[in-house]
């Protein structure tokens, strides 16, 4: 893609996760004279969204080949990319299947000629492998281990942080502020956004990167046009999680060990090696929803809780004793004497078929959607924001323009374990 000289459009990207960091990077590169404005909430990163953590897994390992294609793109700049690569580990990931999951995988490797460095393994492999760190996880019968070498996690904080930090020096504003509606025309048409103290800030183009905030800031923006609502296609979900901090000798133990996921018995989760402060971190992979009735339009609609950093600290006991499972199923006895601490729920906007919506909304000229991580994308960082542009540009690949439309069918899974099936409040 050949660089711009120049570009006199203006840009206003709401929200700073993932999503929203990626465009306004890849935006004020190949446009450095744009005005390119990226707000959030709070002076970045902000810690209610699900971009926030203490660390993230980076993966390519799918059975769905368009987003492996898009993980080992990115891999790259995981890897060898000096802005990405400073705080990713390459520990390698173990997943413990009793589906087809894993031959799925080298199958979609093997298609790609991809070099990734995987092996199939038998439970008792897997319990020998890493100095034992894995030898008390829970092997259901008939499960296998998928284990890619090239696989890792990164310091999701500092990561994010440092994107951010490179766009706004190559001339992104940051701006903090609460948005708490679009603005539209009376033809329909989006020409900025409003804050929580009455300020519009206009541009040529609004993109939304609202992640779980998006369904209800649609409704809230446009209570008596249907068409603008999200619907079915986005809804907001959360999942539960929680740390350890080890202690030296432990973590010197488990430290040898890869990012471990289950999705075999009573798991239903994984686990990420310790960090520089010996903290591990657990994640329940078991989504839920939190309906309400909105207020104008009297529809029904899940919204992360409206109070502070959306209520994320705030995590029941059913969802502790879920972590504390998934814990339990990784480590077995050995983690009898941990003491659990800093429970959190993390949530994300989640789509059908786990797709992303990245488009342009068809019912409002200059209104960009960019949400639907789908607790997935993370990985996503370094390259997302460069489709996102071409999207904007009108050069995005067909088929990938079909995928991430606002209306398609839906059919496919990019990550159809999370999706919710139960409310937050009876969990």
């Amino acid at each position: 893609m050949d660089k711009p000289k120049s570009n006199s459009d203006s840009y206003v990207i709401v929200g700073a996760g993932v999503f929203g960091t990626s465009v306004a990077h890849h935006l004020i590169t190949r446009y450095p004279s744009a005005d390119v404005v990226l707000i959030d909430r709070s002076p970045f990163p902000h810690e209610a969204g699900a971009s926030w953590d203490w660390n993230k897994v980076v993966r390519a390992d799918y059975t769905n080949i368009l987003y492996m294609k898009l993980a080992l793109e990115a891999m790259k700049h995981w890897r060898s990319d000096d802005l990405y690569s400073a705080d990713y580990h390459q520990s390698g990931l173990a997943w413990v299947s009793d589906k087809d999951l894993p031959h799925a995988i080298i199958e979609n490797y093997k298609k790609l000629n991809a070099t990734e460095k995987y092996h199939l393994l038998t439970p008792d492999e897997s319990r020998a492998r890493w100095g034992g760190a894995y030898s008390s996880a829970d092997y259901p019968n008939g499960t296998e281990v998928f284990f890619n070498e090239g696989s890792g996690w990164v310091d999701a904080t500092k990561t994010l942080t440092r994107v951010i930090k490179a766009a706004v020096d190559a001339g992104v504003r940051y701006v903090t502020a609460d948005v708490k509606e679009v603005v539209f025309e009376a033809d329909g048409s989006t020409t900025g956004v409003r804050t929580s103290k009455g300020d519009v800030v206009v541009a040529n183009r609004v993109i939304l990167a609202t992640g779980a905030y998006t369904p209800k800031l649609l409704m809230d923006s446009a209570p008596n046009r249907s068409e603008i609502h999200a619907g079915h296609r986005v809804v907001a979900a959360g999942i539960s999680e929680g740390s350890v901090i080890l202690d030296d000798d432990a973590a010197e133990v488990y430290g040898k060990g890869p990012c471990f996921v289950s999705e075999a018995g009573y798991t239903l989760g994984g686990v990420i090696p310790p960090n520089s402060e010996n903290r591990i971190k657990f994640y329940r992979d078991v989504s839920f929803t939190n309906t309400i009735r909105h207020e104008v339009t009297g529809k029904d609609i899940s919204v992360p809780p409206s109070r502070a950093d959306y209520d994320q600290w705030n995590v029941s006991l059913g969802m502790k004793e879920e972590v504390r499972q998934t814990c339990k199923g990784i480590y077995g006895n050995a983690s009898d004497t941990w003491e659990l601490k800093d429970y959190r729920v993390c949530w994300d906007a989640i789509t059908p078929s786990q797709d992303p919506v990245i488009c342009e909304h068809p019912h409002s000229r200059h209104l960009y959607i960019v949400t639907g991580g789908s607790f997935h994308s993370w990985k996503f960082l370094p390259v997302i924001g460069k489709y996102v542009t071409q999207m904007i540009e009108g050069t995005l690949d067909a088929e990938l323009s079909k995928i991430w439309a606002w209306d398609r069918d839906d059919k496919g899974s990019a990550h159809e374990g999370l999706l919710p099936h139960r409310e937050m409040r009876d969990v």
